[in-house]
């Protein structure tokens, strides 16, 4: 029998270290004997450049007695691919999509999500449903590790790439021993105590079968509701079902918007619709008419203007959330510059009600502050914040 290379694809985002995952496995790879190959075709996807790297690994021993060096593939084929390491669960259903997992593959796959934008901007709950994915994956592949690998990257400091790596020594499908991985990550230099620790979590989970995280289900923060909201949150479970699905992040948008009372003018102005759709029938259709009333109403009563983007910009959990991001450490300042193109609108939205009514409409208030403010053009100098966290 013809001896076949062992082929790998990593399917990653943008940031989490696909191709430094990819050079850890080709150099580990030939420190074990092997001849390695590795490509990456970059991509485009709506939550950052969603790319593959592809490696083949050949026993190097095999080519010499054979007196030819192997020819190895530049793509994964459909059906022909032996190991797939996904770095997020809609990345493991991709694999799937372009046909490369198969009862012959091993599939290495993060539960966590990274949601595509079409998926945040959609009125109501716009999510996919992240079960029938891995629904699907089990079924096609030949054996799946599953686990929160995000979690585990975050739990010791390291980007993802790391716990990847662990989980595909733990698994045993890569012929490559845990302590030439390991070393290949300290000569890297590069966070590598960190990255120690990923990596120790990735293979630990693997080898254990890494079976998916219990305890307490995921709770929103604003679940438990202030003194001010709760009366509001009582009128809301009086709703049916199918119109407290949206109205319930309607009211969180707009108490935050404003205050409790604003939210109470939300539910007044949507429980109004709700008895007009009752005594139409509306229950005939689950209510839909009240339902988009819930989705539009709340979009309108709390308009995104300059100021409400500033307040959201300035908020001390988004400045944490920079820092965990960029795993800034105590003793380190992270800068954060905000840059701004204003238009005549957005100049307006500052204004009140009488003034920039006059600046929308008046051909002559547009042209003065167009030129104040310039026409969007390339070499206009913006305007920007510089700040510090």
């Amino acid at each position: 029998m013809s001896v076949r290379p062992i082929k790998i694809a990593v399917m990653a985002l943008g940031g989490q270290g696909g191709g430094v995952l990819a050079d850890w496995i080709v150099k580990a790879g030939e420190r074990s004997g092997f001849i390695a190959q590795t490509t990456s075709v970059p991509g485009v996807a709506q939550r950052t450049g969603a790319t593959i790297y592809y490696v083949e690994l050949f026993p190097k021993l095999e080519a010499e007695s054979n007196h030819a060096a192997p020819i190895l593939a530049l793509m994964p084929a459909p059906s022909d691919v032996d190991i797939v390491i996904a770095a997020e669960m809609m990345e493991a259903g991709r694999a799937l999509a372009r046909g490369f997992v198969s009862k012959e593959t091993t599939l290495i796959a993060s539960t966590h999500r990274t949601y595509a934008i079409g998926e945040k901007v959609a009125l109501g709950d716009g999510r996919q449903d992240a079960e029938i994915v891995r629904k699907d994956v089990d079924d096609k592949a030949g054996r799946a590790i599953w686990f929160d690998m995000e979690k585990a990257a975050e739990e010791s400091g390291a980007v993802i790439s790391a716990v990847l790596l662990g989980a595909l020594s733990g698994s045993g499908a890569a012929p490559v021993s845990r302590e030439i991985f390991e070393e290949e990550i300290r000569k890297s230099g590069r966070a590598v105590e960190k990255n120690i620790v990923a990596f120790s979590l990735g293979f630990e989970r693997a080898k254990a079968g890494a079976p998916l995280e219990s305890g307490e289900p995921h709770r929103d923060r604003h679940e438990s509701a202030a003194a001010a909201v709760a009366p509001l949150v009582q009128r809301l479970s009086e709703v049916p079902e199918s119109v407290r699905k949206f109205a319930k992040p309607g009211l969180k948008r707009v108490v935050d918007f404003q205050d409790a009372r604003y939210g109470a003018l939300y539910l007044d102005r949507l429980l109004a619709v709700l008895d007009v759709d009752r005594k139409n029938g509306g229950e005939a259709n689950d209510f839909t008419l009240t339902v988009n009333v819930a989705k539009y109403l709340a979009l309108a009563m709390a308009y995104d203007d300059v100021i409400r983007v500033a307040d959201m910009k300035t908020r001390a959990e988004r400045f944490d959330a920079i820092r965990n991001e960029v795993r800034a450490g105590d003793a380190q300042i992270v800068r954060v510059v905000e840059f701004m193109h204003p238009r005549v609108e957005e100049a307006a939205d500052l204004a009140p009600p009488a003034i920039a009514r006059w600046m929308l409409n008046s051909s002559s208030a547009r042209r003065l502050f167009g030129a104040m403010l310039g026409k969007g053009g390339a070499s206009r100098q913006p305007i920007f914040r510089d700040s510090f966290c």
